[in-house]
């Protein structure tokens, strides 16, 4: 569960490593939720910027979620892919790194981003 003011990692190479949640539709987030993070730590000449606001979509969570089954599935932090605005206001907002470095969860497939899924190496 990612509540407002958490601390997160970014999945993609798009140049910011630890963003701050600070903007939830709901009281708290799951996997394939968007939420707004402002970017706290990022690498020198990169695509983004400290300070700046951005749309993310959660893709890991420490908190174990139930699936099917009785299976329950957590990762080892929480993380989130950073995303772009769309040219077009239909169309769906395009992640801003090239790859994803980290496998996502298969709670993101039902968000609907399929870009998203095509660049993640394998779904947990």
């Amino acid at each position: 569960m990612i509540f407002r003011e958490t601390l997160l990692r970014v999945a993609d190479n798009s140049g910011a490593r630890l963003v701050r949640c600070v903007g939830l539709v709901l009281p708290l987030a799951r996997e394939g939720d968007l939420i707004t993070v402002s970017v706290c730590r990022c690498r020198p000449r990169s695509r983004v910027e400290r300070g700046r606001l951005y749309r993310a979509l959660v893709v890991q969570c420490r908190r174990p979620g139930s699936r099917w089954g009785g299976l329950r599935v957590g990762f080892r932090s929480n993380r989130v892919v950073l995303l772009r605005r769309p040219d077009s206001p239909r169309a769906e907002p395009l992640p801003l790194g090239t790859r994803l470095v980290r496998p996502i969860s298969l709670e993101v497939r039902r968000s609907g981003f399929a870009k998203l899924l095509l660049l993640a190496p394998s779904l947990l």
